[in-house]
């Protein structure tokens, strides 16, 4: 496994969503009630949306590597019916021919 695709998995864990979320959200109500300095809130903040936003692109590269795969996966599909199709044609062909013999 490469770094790459051990981002993308400690990226897409619920765990982590959960843990991100958590911080944030407690972050944000410590800084609201005055309990959390100011720098500390504004890099928690900041930090909170550098994941989403990484867990956003990772979710959308996702689902368009999904997309790509379905759309192979359908052509395939075609592809075999249409060869089924002309061996069923083929065979019926065959078929008529010994009857009419």
């Amino acid at each position: 496994m490469n770094t790459k695709e051990a981002i993308i998995e400690i990226a897409q864990n619920p765990k982590t969503g959960h843990v991100v979320a958590g911080g944030t959200l407690t972050n944000g109500v410590g800084y609201v009630l005055g309990m959390i300095p100011d720098d500390i809130g504004k890099l928690g903040t900041l930090i909170g949306a550098v994941l989403s936003i990484t867990l956003i692109y990772v979710h959308i590269g996702k689902f368009r590597a999904d997309m790509r795969s379905r759309a192979i996966s359908d052509e395939k599909s075609k592809i075999e019916m249409e060869r089924v199709r002309l061996e069923v044609a083929s065979l019926k062909e065959k078929l008529n021919a010994k009857k009419n013999d």
